[in-house]
């Protein structure tokens, strides 16, 4: 493929192969030095792909940490709130209450370490 580029004496277009990019060549028109521009460097799709995958993973495994930890944090609080004056109350979620906030917060903080393991 080649690269199109106009020389700035005679404003002539010029089709110059793609092996001379990065160089500067004589105007074939005028004789006017003409720079070619070189070619950009692309990213390979696999890599962003590789990121993007791991990167929704962790964020997947934060987010459930973190629902769990507000959940079990709101279910705490309203437990308290109706056991606070009266010693027959019984916790009717507690257990659940307890074990859902001793899971989720080392899944959050699994979560994070994972992230920054992957992704620096």
């Amino acid at each position: 493929m080649a690269i199109r580029i106009q020389c700035g004496g005679c404003k002539k277009f010029i089709n110059a192969p793609e092996k001379l990019a990065g160089t500067s060549r004589p105007c074939p028109g005028c004789g006017a030095a003409v720079s070619i521009p070189s070619l950009p460097v692309a990213a390979t799709e696999a890599e962003v792909l590789t990121i993007e995958a791991t990167s929704k993973k962790w964020k997947l495994i934060q987010l459930i940490g973190g629902a769990g930890i507000v959940v079990a944090t709101i279910s705490l609080a309203f437990d308290l709130r109706t056991a606070v004056g009266d010693p027959t109350v019984n916790f009717p979620l507690g257990w659940f209450t307890m074990g859902l906030l001793i899971l989720s917060i080392p899944v959050y903080v699994i979560g994070r370490v994972g992230a920054w393991w992957y992704h620096g």
